[in-house]
């Protein structure tokens, strides 16, 4: 009888008396700790190829996925955790779509990537700087909004120093997103910005997205006729780009309209 089993996502599973086994195997053979590193290498490799695909029209097949490989993440984490907090920063940010979309792993999310920015405080990279956007964008979500702000300066002000002009944008539309119910003008202002950024850099979405963050702030001055024009905008483009959740909340702020 094999000693692995076919779970229903086509992978390899041991028997945990037979994983334990292994495990001490492994550590009386000296090997462990390079094999936990391969192992991150893998994971690093693998959720930075999967974050773009969060948004394409395979999004549920590579949420899927994750989840069911979430058990080698999170290992991947603890262990990088103390190994490399860099590359622990870098799976925690490159998931944060899934953290985001997968319901029930929004608080866990912030926990990985609030964890990984203490460790890395004082890091100047884009990477980092990419970090604290993201961990923005989930504070919105979870509705704590100064917090939201906080972290997005912080990342605009990194991306901006390292003249990163991709991170500022993403800093900028989450900062507007930020200051949408307390100051909708200068949430319209930051999301203007971010527009103008879109000639300089090589990413598509720059401009619808400045697009939908300047909807959500006519919607908030009352300014319904370019909220509306501008979600159809957002609307054509996102059902070009295939991204089924994007266009679900795009056509969902339409019908407030």
């Amino acid at each position: 009888k094999s000693l692995l089993s076919l779970d229903e996502h086509e992978r390899y599973r041991m028997l945990e008396t037979v994983r334990q086994y292994a495990s001490e195997k492994l550590i009386e053979s000296g090997q462990a700790e390079w094999a936990r590193d391969q192992h991150l290498n893998y994971i690093l490799e693998y959720v930075e190829k999967a974050e773009p695909h969060v948004t394409s029209p395979n999004q549920l097949v590579w949420l899927e996925r994750l989840d069911a490989d979430l058990d080698n993440i999170r290992a991947a984490m603890q262990w990088a955790e103390e190994r490399d907090p860099e590359a622990f920063m870098r799976v925690a940010s490159a998931l944060w779509r899934f953290w985001f979309v997968r319901a029930g792993y929004l608080y866990e999310g912030i926990d990985w990537l609030t964890k990984a920015l203490q460790l890395t405080e004082g890091n100047r990279t884009i990477h980092r700087a990419r970090a604290l956007q993201r961990r923005s964008v989930l504070s919105d979500d979870s509705g704590e909004l100064g917090t939201a702000e906080s972290y997005a300066r912080q990342a605009y002000a990194l991306s901006k120093d390292l003249d990163d002009r991709l991170g500022m944008v993403w800093a900028l539309q989450s900062l507007s997103f930020a200051k949408l119910d307390s100051d909708p003008r200068e949430s319209m202002a930051l999301a203007r910005q971010s527009a103008t950024y879109a000639p300089q850099v090589d990413n598509p979405w720059v401009e619808v997205d400045a697009a939908f963050h300047m909807a959500l702030a006519a919607m908030q001055l009352k300014d319904l006729e370019s909220a509306r024009s501008l979600l159809e905008k957002c609307i054509a483009a996102y059902r070009l780009g295939g991204d089924p959740r994007g266009l679900c909340m795009q056509r969902m702020q339409l019908a407030r309209v």
